[in-house]
C-alpha cells in the first residue's frame, strides 16, 4: 500500500519541492508546476526568440523540442497532467473537509468547487457546468446526478488519459496483440485489424484481465534495485580507472627516471596521452553513472505514481498508469542503452623493449584497453523485460480458405511480412487429417550464414467465443539451412469444419501468428 510519505513525494514539484501547482506534463512522463519548468527552460535556453525551445528534462536529461513560439509560451503548449491534478485535489483540504473540484473546470485550468456528481460519467460539475454543458450532451438527461457530499470523496480516481499521439484525444482501448494504448483515431488507423482489442471499460470489467498493480509495483521496486547495483558498479569502475591511472603513470615515471634525460621528451607525451585517454574513460563513465541516475529517478516516480493510484485510483486507471509506466521504463531504457557506458575497462600498459635504445625509441608504451563482454545494463534489461517492456515482437493476420486446403495435399501461403530484416510467410496446409501452419523465412541471400532464436504462437480464431481459440507456440532456432519451422498438428479438421463451431465463417479460417525475439 502507499504510504503518507510517498504520496506526498509524488505530488511534489522535483524543482521546487512544494505540492505542484499546475502541473504540466513533459514528453518523458515527468512533471512539474507551469512556473517552475517555465524559469527552467528559460534558463537552459539560450537560442533567440524565433527558434525551437531544445531542452533537457530536469529528472532523466531527455531532450525536449518545443516549437518555434515566444518563450513565454513555451509551457502553455505542454499538457496538463489531469492525473496529478486529481491526486492533488484527493489530498488538498480545507479547514474542515477536502474540496472536490469541477472535472470540465479542471480540464480548463480552472478550480471551482463542485456541487453535483454523476454517477454515469464519473464526473463532478459546478451549477454552470452542469447547466450548461452537462445537461445540454444528448442522452445526459437520464443520467444519475447527485450532489455532492462527503461520499463523494470515497468513490475511486478516475482521469482520463491523453493519447501520446493524438494529444485531444482519451485513450479508450487497449492493444493486446500491440500491447498498446490507443485512442478511436489510433484504432480505426492502426489496430481496426488486430484480432485481440478490448476497450478499458471492459477491461476494468474482466476479472481475467492482470491489473495487478503490486505485482507491477513489486517488479519495478527490482529493476529499482539492479539499478543501484549497476550504479555502485560504475562508481567502483571509475575508482578503479582513477587507481590504474595513478599505478600506470607511476610505473612509467619509474621507468623513465632509469633512462637518461633524452627520454624526457617521450614522457611528457606519454603523460599527455595517458591524461586524455583517461580523461575521457572518466567522462563517459561519469555521463553512463548520470544516465542511471536519470533512469532510477523515472523507475522511482513510475513506482511512486503506481502507488499512490493503487490507494486511490479505479481498476482501468490502475492499468492505465501501469501500461503509461511502462512506455516510461521502456522509453527511458532504450535511451539507457544507446547512452550509457556501462562496460568495464582494464588498461595494462606494454613497456616497449627498445626503451634502452634511446636513439630507436619513438614511444615509452602502449596504451590499450581490455574491455569486459558483461554490461551491467544487461541485468536491468532482464528486470525491464519481465516488467513488459522491450517486448520485440511482429503480430501478422491472415484468412485462409478452407475449400483450397481440402484439396489433396492442399497448401497455401500468406503474404509475406517482414521480421528482423528478414521475410517471412505462413504456410497452412492440411496434413494428416489435421491442420497444420507453418513460419518460413528466407534471410539476406548475400549472407552466407545467419541464425536467430524466436518464440512462434499459432492461434486460430473462434468468431463466437474468443475463449475458444486454438493456440500453439514453439520456441526454436531458425537459420538459412532451417528456415522453415512450424507445427504439424494443430486442430483436428473434422473438428476444425464442423458445423456451427465457430471456426469457419464464409469458407474461411482466420489465423494470427505471433513472433517474440528470443535475447
Amino acid at each position: 500500500m502507499a504510504t503518507p510519505e510517498d504520496k506526498d513525494c509524488v505530488l511534489k514539484c522535483p524543482i521546487c519541492l512544494e505540492k505542484m501547482k499546475l502541473p504540466k506534463q513533459l514528453p518523458c512522463l515527468h512533471t512539474f508546476c507551469e512556473q517552475c519548468i517555465q524559469s527552467y527552460v528559460q534558463g537552459t535556453h539560450t537560442g533567440e526568440e524565433d527558434e525551437r525551445c531544445v531542452f533537457q528534462c530536469p529528472i532523466c536529461r531527455m531532450e525536449v523540442t518545443l516549437p518555434n513560439i515566444s518563450s513565454t509560451e513555451w509551457t502553455q503548449k505542454l499538457p496538463t497532467n489531469h492525473l496529478m491534478m486529481s491526486l492533488i485535489d484527493c489530498e488538498s483540504t480545507d479547514s474542515e473537509s477536502k474540496v472536490i473540484f469541477c472535472t470540465p473546470c479542471k480540464h480548463a485550468n480552472e478550480r471551482n468547487a463542485a456541487k453535483y456528481h454523476c454517477t454515469d460519467c464519473k464526473e463532478c460539475y459546478c451549477e454552470q457546468c452542469l447547466t450548461y454543458f452537462h445537461k445540454r450532451k444528448k442522452d445526459n438527461n437520464m443520467h444519475n446526478v447527485t450532489n455532492v457530499d462527503e461520499t463523494t470523496l470515497l468513490k475511486s480516481l478516475e482521469v482520463g488519459e491523453a493519447c501520446c499521439i493524438h494529444a485531444n484525444k482519451d485513450v479508450e482501448v487497449f492493444c493486446f496483440d500491440h500491447q498498446e494504448l490507443c485512442c478511436s483515431i489510433c484504432f480505426v488507423t492502426k489496430h481496426r485489424k488486430c484480432v485481440v482489442v478490448k476497450t478499458l471499460d471492459e477491461i476494468e470489467n474482466d476479472e481475467n484481465t492482470n491489473t495487478d498493480i503490486e505485482e507491477f509495483i513489486c517488479k519495478l521496486d527490482e529493476i529499482e534495485k539492479r539499478t543501484e547495483r549497476s550504479q555502485k558498479d560504475v562508481r567502483e569502475n571509475n575508482e578503479l580507472l582513477k587507481r590504474q591511472k595513478e599505478q600506470l603513470l607511476q610505473l612509467v615515471s619509474e621507468v623513465v627516471t632509469e633512462t637518461k634525460s633524452i627520454l624526457d621528451e617521450l614522457h611528457n607525451e606519454f603523460v599527455k596521452s595517458v591524461e586524455k585517454t583517461f580523461s575521457h574513460a572518466e567522462q563517459m563513465q561519469e555521463f553512463g553513472l548520470d544516465c542511471l541516475n536519470g533512469f532510477q529517478k523515472t523507475l522511482a516516480e513510475c513506482k511512486k505514481l503506481t502507488k499512490a493510484i493503487q490507494a486511490k485510483g479505479s481498476r482501468k486507471q490502475m492499468f492505465v498508469t501501469k501500461e503509461k509506466a511502462k512506455i516510461a521504463v521502456d522509453k527511458h531504457f532504450e535511451r539507457l542503452e544507446k547512452t550509457c557506458y556501462s562496460t568495464k575497462t582494464d588498461y595494462v600498459i606494454d613497456i616497449d623493449e627498445k626503451i634502452h635504445k634511446m636513439r630507436d625509441c619513438l614511444k615509452i608504451a602502449t596504451l590499450r584497453d581490455q574491455q569486459s563482454d558483461k554490461s551491467s545494463l544487461k541485468e536491468i534489461e532482464e528486470a525491464v523485460r519481465q516488467l513488459g517492456c522491450l517486448n520485440n515482437f511482429q503480430s501478422f493476420q491472415h484468412t485462409f480458405s478452407v475449400l483450397l486446403l481440402n484439396y489433396r495435399k492442399g497448401k497455401l501461403s500468406s503474404p509475406s511480412f517482414g521480421f528482423q530484416d528478414m521475410t517471412w510467410v505462413v504456410v497452412c496446409k492440411r496434413h494428416d487429417d489435421a491442420l497444420a501452419l507453418f513460419l518460413s523465412c528466407s534471410g539476406d541471400d548475400r549472407c552466407t550464414e545467419w541464425t536467430c532464436k524466436l518464440t512462434v504462437e499459432f492461434r486460430i480464431i473462434n468468431s463466437d467465443d474468443r475463449g475458444k481459440d486454438v493456440t500453439c507456440s514453439f520456441t526454436d532456432k531458425y537459420s538459412k539451412d532451417r528456415s522453415s519451422l512450424g507445427i504439424a498438428s494443430i486442430v483436428d479438421w473434422k473438428t476444425l469444419i464442423s458445423e456451427n463451431n465457430g471456426f469457419i465463417i464464409e469458407n474461411s479460417i482466420t489465423v494470427v501468428v505471433r513472433i517474440f525475439k528470443v535475447v
